[in-house]
């Protein structure tokens, strides 16, 4: 049996209380040695092996991280009444952490675990039970590995996922990617571990990852200036609340959008966050938190700085902290806020959902019963009314007895038996018409009833689908006011209202409520008109009922699901849509292509929203100056330059579909870091530019096989002929650009992305809208408008919401040029 190590613990002058061994269990926490300290307490961090028994760290009033990864067990109320404490991490090492070890410690907020979330759901789930609504961050889970090194002292694997694990030491200074020892897998690294047991990255160990996308630091690591700078994909950061040392400029131009310093941070040093342009919501969770100096500079987008604290000197902070003055100052206090109220919130809005769901199923059931009904009562009309005709014939007949033949020599006698005869036999087939024409009366009008019946019901149910689904539509809107100013990386509540709003978009499309009512009324009077023959009038009838049930079904359903598609929402950048021609014409043709169109004003000099579903740069005059020369850099000199520039890094970042016209393409081109060439040759001119009197030319451009546009246009290597206007033309593409068009003379006519679902077209598709040259698709003698390619643009929108991109993915361009070699 091994024996437990004693019980040590050391109190640093910066408040790390370090506690080791099995610690006695006494009855009040008075007892315990190191309650002296309390006061003095900031952090508590468990060494190996370390056993926390009942209320050991009870009642430390500035206690505010508990770092127990390396923990065995935690009794129960260990941490009892800890107000300060916000923040704890764990492992799969700790064995056991009783149900109420962190009870009545009201700011804790955040769990972070070294491990994966399966582990932690297993491990922690009776502790995890009353803790739903925390920030809870766990480790990817690592899938085989393609490569392994050593990086100084330290070691690192990569997995087949693209997860980059460094641990067991510390990582050196390196002065460029080109000396790493991982510089032959750069371009597969998606996610960054500092593991444990790294005491320290060094300079630019990680600086300008091309692939990175998250990053996660475990211990108490010093991050080394510039370690992660220019990792401009770098959406997602989790400092996990053991760290606490950060270097000059060690994430300056991450695309992060939301970051939380770790709460063991005591200083923010200069530069930390210089020029993320992506970053709009910052959240200091525990102060004082001391800044060297300013560290926001060029972060444009940067809107909220979140703090946990009941209330806060807003002036003091700013000036404290060297805040922009457009940045808001917000508290956020798990002690007073309404987490209880925002849990039953979303609970009730989920039943509300459920609800909504099967009044919809219900309703899209009955309406496909009654339509089930219409094939059935065509050939009963066709039938009723060719019985109702063949009796009518019968008993309008000419007498019998024309139909005689008298012979001279036959006796009156038995010529009027004969007749008498005739006349049975035709009383009697007269008997059996008039009973097969009842038969197909009865049976028409059966149908009817079953097919009103029906109708009525769902008449019903959409009635009943429309009441659930604005009383669904009122609890989201009820659970999101909950749930207001709390806390902004608040994942669960954030996940739950994205999930809520998804699965209420399916249901907006559905039948109005009006539309079932008239098609009742158009059938009402079917047993009157069954009943006086009018089966004319019955057919117009159910054709009305039919059109009236085919307005169930939303226009724009997606054949292949057979549910109604819910319009996505473009954003669209340009000029004033009352003055500019280009934009306006672009508006209206996503309009026309069955979007939902909202537009940038001209004067905006922010705007990163990408609660969009797409973004369009429209066309534009482009001027070398207001790009800094050849290259895009920093220095953006106009307006719309800069709106666009925060715009575009905003919608890649998060890999949302993006489409480019004229300047737009330009654009994308010069923020990949492409160049332009901003006056084209006299020859080039006769072909790009616009004649003298203002219209467009009219060229030939060569389509590259199996990309965007020969795929919308059902082209091989075919000729497409566009309109063309622009003096300026791209001299080299961009990062990951690939042309899939130019034209003869060799100017780039239109590009994509390698990942990103992104197209740039240099021809004015905005004024083929209205001029479009004949022959557009040569040789065919149709003419395009231009609206092939906004209609594919507005289906890949809906396309990419449903299934979003995961940053970092494989080339599809270089998969599909392998497949069709």
């Amino acid at each position: 049996m091994i024996k437990p190590a004693a019980y040590t613990y050391r109190l640093t002058e910066e408040g790390d209380l370090y506690l080791g061994g099995a610690i006695p269990e006494y009855e009040s926490p008075e007892l315990y040695p190191h309650y002296v300290h309390r006061d003095s307490v900031l952090r508590v961090i468990a060494l190996p092996g370390t056993r926390v028994p009942k209320r050991a760290l009870s009642g430390y009033p500035d206690l505010r991280v508990a770092v127990l990864s390396d923990a065995v067990s935690i009794a129960c109320e260990a941490f009892f009444d800890c107000p300060s404490l916000a923040a704890i991490q764990l492992s799969a090492r700790t064995v056991s952490v009783a149900p109420d070890a962190f009870s009545a410690c009201p700011r804790l907020f955040c769990i972070d675990y070294v491990g994966a979330r399966d582990e932690l759901d297993f491990t922690m789930r009776e502790v995890l039970l009353p803790l739903e609504y925390m920030v809870i961050r766990t480790l990817p889970d690592p899938k085989g590995t393609v490569a392994e090194g050593k990086l100084g002292t330290a070691e690192w694997t990569l997995s087949e996922d693209g997860v980059l694990t460094v641990f067991g030491g510390d990582v050196p200074d390196l002065g460029r990617l080109s000396r790493s020892p991982f510089h032959a897998v750069l371009e597969s690294i998606r996610h960054v571990v500092i593991g444990e047991g790294v005491g320290r990255v060094g300079k630019r160990a990680f600086y300008g990852l091309p692939a990175l996308c998250a990053l996660s630091v475990v211990g108490d690591t010093e991050i080394a200036p510039f370690a992660f700078a220019s990792c401009h994909q770098l959406t997602s950061i989790d400092l996990f609340c053991a760290t606490s040392r950060l270097g000059l400029c060690a994430l300056a131009g991450v695309g992060v959008r939301e970051l939380m310093l770790p709460p063991s941070l005591r200083r923010i040093p200069d530069g930390l966050l210089q020029s993320a342009y992506a970053l709009q919501t910052l959240v200091l969770p525990l102060l004082p938190a001391v800044a060297e100096a300013p560290f926001l500079d060029h972060c444009s987008a940067l809107a909220t700085v979140k703090l946990l604290a009941a209330e806060a000197d807003e002036r003091a902070l700013g000036a404290a902290l060297f805040l922009p003055k457009q940045v808001k100052v917000a508290c956020y206090d798990p002690a007073t806020d309404r987490k209880a109220e925002a849990y039953e919130a979303f609970l009730d809005a989920e039943r509300a959902i459920r609800t909504a769901a099967a009044s919809y199923g219900v309703a899209r059931q009955a309406q496909d019963i009654a339509r089930s009904h219409i094939e059935a009562i065509t050939p009963l009309i066709d039938a009723a009314e060719r019985e109702h005709l063949i009796l009518e014939r019968a008993r309008f007949a000419p007498d019998m007895q024309e139909n005689i033949t008298l012979h001279e020599r036959m006796p009156f006698k038995k010529r009027a038996k004969l007749m008498k005869q005739r006349e049975k036999e035709r009383k009697e087939e007269l008997g059996e018409t008039e009973k097969r024409t009842e038969q197909s009366y009865r049976r028409l009008t059966e149908k009817l009833d079953a097919f009103y019946s029906d109708l009525k019901s769902a008449a019903d149910a959409c009635k009943q689908e429309a009441a659930d689904l604005e009383a669904a539509k009122k609890q989201i809107a009820d659970a999101e006011a909950t749930v207001d100013g709390l806390f902004p990386l608040d994942g669960m509540h954030r996940a739950r209202a994205a999930a809520l709003h998804e699965g209420i978009a399916g249901f907006t499309a559905a039948l109005p409520p009006d539309i079932m009512p008239n098609a009742l009324l158009a059938v009402s009077e079917y047993k009157m008109l069954v009943e006086f023959h009018r089966f004319a009038d019955l057919r117009d009838s159910l054709s009305r009922a039919v059109l009236l049930l085919d307005e169930c079904r939303t226009p724009d359903a997606d054949p292949k699901k057979g549910e109604p598609r819910v319009p996505p929402c473009i954003l669209v950048a340009g000029g004033d849509p009352e003055t500019d021609r280009s934009t306006a014409a672009c508006i209206d043709a996503l309009r026309r292509a069955g979007a939902i169109v909202d537009f940038v004003k001209p004067d905006a000099r922010t705007w990163d929203d990408v609660s969009y579903d797409a973004l369009l740069l429209c066309d534009g005059e482009a001027q070398q100056t207001a790009y800094g020369g050849f290259f895009h850099g920093l220095r953006l000199d106009d307006v719309r330059a800069r709106r666009d520039s925060t715009l575009f890094s905003a919608f890649f970042l998060y890999g949302k579909p993006i489409m480019g016209i004229g300047r737009g393409a330009q654009q994308i081109n010069l923020y990949l870091a492409g160049t332009m060439r901003w006056n084209l040759n006299h020859d080039e001119r006769d072909v790009h530019a616009a004649r003298e009197d203002g219209k467009p030319r009219v060229h030939s451009i060569t389509v590259a096989p199996d990309n965007a546009l020969s795929e919308m246009y059902g082209l091989g290597e075919l000729p497409l002929r566009v309109l063309s206007d622009h003096t300026s033309a791209i001299r080299t593409l961009g990062r990951e650009l690939v042309p899939i068009a130019k034209a003869k003379d060799g100017v780039i006519e239109a590009f994509v992305h390698r990942r990103v679902p992104l197209i740039g077209v240099q021809f004015a598709l905005d004024r083929m809208l209205s001029e479009a040259p004949r022959g557009f698709v040569y040789p065919a003698p149709a003419v395009d408008d231009g609206m092939t390619l906004f209609s594919a643009f507005v289906d890949l929108a809906c396309r990419v919401r449903e299934h979003p991109p995961v940053l970092g993915t494989a080339d599809r361009y270089s998969d599909k040029k392998k497949k069709r070699k």
